[in-house]
């Protein structure tokens, strides 16, 4: 007989939202455990708030060009946030990619979802003692992923991760 064989499956897709915290850095392991089984694409995604949105708590009222180049500080500093994960803990993203968005955390995350075509999401879930808004946006993607979601508790934050910390 003829042994038929079923085509090789593709790297499934994964969708790493992260703030940049200590909480976030909690689903690196299972990240890089399904690159190392399953040599899986990953999507680093960083959402950064809308400046704008805040401009008000500055008495300044609001003042686009100011907004503008806050934005535009956010996502030069955001993106060299992204590449320093990529060369200090994933060697170098050869599997990854790396995005920026800003405005709601929940929303482009799921918006990701759907338009990177990802297989799974995982993210750290910050401990509730520690609320932020990505921890609110966690369970909102929880919520309405259509893909699943592996939401790794993290413990409450103690400050920001850098390359000198892990050894």
């Amino acid at each position: 007989g003829v042994i038929e064989r079923s085509p090789p499956m593709a790297s499934p897709k994964i969708l790493w939202p992260t703030d940049f915290s200590t909480a976030a850095s909690h689903a690196l392991p299972e990240v890089k455990e399904r690159v190392r089984l399953k040599a899986a694409e990953v999507h680093l995604l960083y959402v950064a708030e809308n400046l704008a949105d805040f401009e008000e708590y500055w008495g300044s009222g609001p003042d686009t060009k100011h907004s503008t180049s806050l934005q535009k500080f956010a996502e030069k500093r955001s993106k060299e946030r992204l590449q320093e994960i990529c060369d200090c803990e994933l060697q170098g993203c050869k599997n990854y990619e790396l995005h920026f968005a800003h405005g709601d955390a929940a929303e482009n995350i799921l918006k990701a979802i759907s338009d990177l075509g990802v297989d799974e999401v995982i993210l750290a879930k910050p401990p509730k003692e520690g609320e932020t808004s990505f921890a609110a946006a966690v369970d909102k993607v929880i919520a309405g992923s259509p893909v699943p979601v592996l939401a790794v508790d993290a413990p409450a934050p103690s400050g920001s991760p850098s390359c000198s910390d892990h050894s």
